[in-house]
């Protein structure tokens, strides 16, 4: 349990600071722990929670990057573009991660049922990483009505 209360504590402080390097160090760590590779396994909420951290860490950049912009300072977009889809990269894969092993561990639970609070956060924090992932979509690129 002293490996999931330094992930969790490492991802709070990721999520105050913007951190991305923090970020990415725990997510290493829960990767390496769901994989088997370290005597202790973190709990599937360590999950929910750096993706909530990842989705939180890219709205900070990307706010910053608006705010660069608007003041027309010079700085390297391509570079914070590029690790700014890590952060949601991260989001993706935590959360087919703990969806995973929620469906492989959770038995006959009817889809519509919520189990637990990490459940309902993760499907919250799922919606947002498509809402940031569908910005990027071209507006009117469907069909145009006769």
């Amino acid at each position: 349990m002293a490996l999931q209360s330094s992930i969790i504590r490492s991802l709070n402080d990721a999520a105050e600071s913007g951190d991305q390097g923090i970020l990415k160090t725990s997510f290493h760590a829960i990767n390496m722990s769901s994989s088997g590779q370290t005597a202790h396994r973190v709990g599937l909420e360590a999950l929910v929670i750096c993706a909530e951290v990842s989705l939180k860490v890219w709205r900070t950049w990307m706010n910053l990057i608006t705010r660069i912009i608007v003041r027309q300072l010079p700085c390297n977009l391509v570079c914070m573009r590029h690790a700014q889809m890590t952060n949601l990269e991260i989001a993706k894969k935590c959360l087919e991660m703990y969806m995973l092993e929620v469906r492989q561990y959770s038995g006959n639970v009817a889809p519509v049922e919520v189990c637990d609070q990490y459940l309902c956060r993760a499907y919250i924090a799922l919606g947002q990483l498509v809402s940031e992932q569908s910005k990027t979509l071209k507006v009117g690129s469907g069909p145009v009505p006769p």
